[in-house]
């Protein structure tokens, strides 16, 4: 599903009037019977209908016009006088068919027509929404939230930001939104995808492949798109034929981390892992007796420094893919023996948790330190280590989430991975995915280095690193659902995640 900024969608618009001769009027047409069939499908017998004064009340006044003709009871309330010829034209036929039509300010009334409705349609503000609901629109808004009906949400839930998701102080809360044409990217990130319900795409008659006359570039990640990644693996294969995993991490505190990233690479189907650790913190710890291990030389202070590469080096070329970060702890030393593992390395990298941190502190110092590196990089960072990899403050990303991914990505020529109840990928082509799959389950230690194996143990399956990457975050998600499913939010631990992959993948291949 392609998903569009509320700019693209109106480009889109305009080259539907200016190249295929298709009026606004026809779209609203479209719109406005979505939303009636949608109440006609829940075989109800009573709507409300709140309409603002812009183009979105006017799909709210088109809808009214096909239910009453269906017989359904149907009670209008608007803010305010249209502003869109279109919108006043459509009020009129209203007005000249007796519909029952009411000032949103007479919430005394809508009160005692809520009593008796059962759907709600919010058809108050569009994709054009900005600032803050104020004054009448926060207290009816308040009202509909607070009843038990059904709420459909016009193209958006008024009070959302259509690009950001972001919330000010209030918003509808759908329980269906449908969205015209296309998505629009607020229904799935941020509070928008809390607010949003079921989002149903429904067709308002634009030209097949309109937007190839602008630019489309963001995507929701579904099944469809993912099962087309699977690694290819042959019955005749090997365990060198499915690639060799070097998972890099771990300190004599924190070996868990690494160990999760090895077996969740193990788990995905990689033919051979290897855990690199510091001598000492190998020492004190038992892992699954399928994972090799490489000790490496630390004088007993157990973390990774630069006397540890000397017993590396010769390696990174005999592995496929290199896993490097969690658990590695934050020391100078191990941010000097970082930079040289990435400098040095020819095979694609999946850097993660403390080796995010410490990658943040090399481009400091060094802010080209990337630009020469020619093997794939794949980082994937939370909120706060984004905002320490880049500066930025948390805050300023969460309202920019998608822009600060692309600029970055390539910034880096790197894939970039932001981990959050709503993951998105981006690329350094500017290509970017949204995953929204919120489970609170999985906000649990450990969780993030599964996905860094699951990643890696795609990657090694000779997957494209994008085809690894969209692999490893949608599966990552559903095991971490199905494991949510049967355990609860409250009792999944991360290595759960792992235990349901199997039942993951089965799901995508339609077992």
């Amino acid at each position: 599903m392609k998903l569009v900024t509320k700019k693209q969608m109106r480009e889109i618009e305009n080259i539907a009037l200016q190249k295929y001769l298709i009026p606004e009027a026809i779209l609203m047409e479209y719109a406005g019977k979505a939303l009636s069939e949608k109440c006609l499908k829940l075989n109800k017998e009573r709507v409300i209908i709140l309409a603002g004064a812009g183009n979105n009340g006017g799909d709210g006044l088109v809808a009214a016009r096909h239910l009453i003709n269906a017989n359904i009871l149907v009670d209008v309330f608007i803010f305010k006088s249209p502003t869109s010829s279109i919108s006043r034209k459509n009020l009129d036929i209203l007005q000249r068919m007796g519909a029952n039509i009411n000032q949103a300010c007479n919430t005394k009334l809508l009160v005692s027509c809520l009593d008796k409705a059962e759907i709600v349609i919010d058809a108050i503000f569009g994709t054009g929404f900005t600032g803050k609901l104020e004054g009448i629109y926060e207290r009816v808004v308040k009202l509909i939230n607070e009843s038990d009906k059904f709420i459909i949400a016009a193209d958006i839930p008024s009070g959302v930001d259509a690009d950001t998701g972001v919330v000010d102080n209030l918003s509808v809360k759908a329980d269906c939104t449908l969205s015209f044409g296309y998505g629009k990217i607020g229904l799935f990130l941020n509070e928008g995808s809390q607010k949003a319900g079921k989002v149903e795409i429904v067709d308002i008659s634009l030209p097949k492949d309109i937007d190839a006359d602008t630019v489309v570039k963001t995507y929701l990640l579904e099944s469809s798109l993912v099962k087309e990644t699977l690694p290819k693996r042959s019955e005749l294969g090997h365990k060198y034929d499915f690639g060799h995993v070097l998972a890099i991490g771990g300190n004599h505190s924190m070996q868990g981390a690494i160990s999760l990233t090895a077996k969740a690479a193990l788990k995905s189907g990689a033919g051979l892992v290897t855990l690199t650790s510091a001598k000492a913190a190998l020492n004190s710890s038992k892992f699954v007796d399928e994972i090799m291990t490489l000790g490496l030389e630390d004088n007993n202070l157990g973390f990774l420094s630069n006397l540890s590469y000397e017993g590396i080096k010769n390696i990174l070329s005999k592995a496929s893919v290199i896993a490097i970060g969690p658990g590695m702890g934050k020391e100078n030393e191990t941010k000097e023996f970082l930079r040289k593992i990435i400098k040095n390395c020819t095979k694609p990298l999946v850097v993660d948790a403390d080796g995010l941190s410490l990658l943040g502190k090399v481009l400091r110092e060094d802010p080209k330190f990337l630009d020469d590196h020619s093997s794939p990089i794949i980082m994937t960072p939370h909120i706060g280590e984004l905002s320490k990899l880049t500066g930025l403050s948390i805050d300023k990303i969460l309202i920019n989430k998608v822009d600060v991914l692309k600029k970055y990505a390539k910034l880096w020529n790197s894939i970039l991975v932001l981990k959050g109840p709503s993951t998105l990928i981006s690329t350094p082509e500017s290509d970017t995915y949204i995953l929204n799959n919120s489970n609170s389950g999985m906000a649990t230690a450990g969780s993030g280095d599964v996905l860094t194996g699951f990643i890696s143990g795609f990657l090694a399956q000779n997957s494209s690193p994008l085809k690894a990457t969209l692999l490893g975050v949608y599966l990552h998600s559903i095991a971490g659902l199905l494991a949510k499913e049967e355990l609860t939010e409250f009792s999944m631990i991360a290595s759960d995640i792992i235990s349901y992959l199997p039942q993951a993948l089965k799901q995508l291949l339609d077992y």
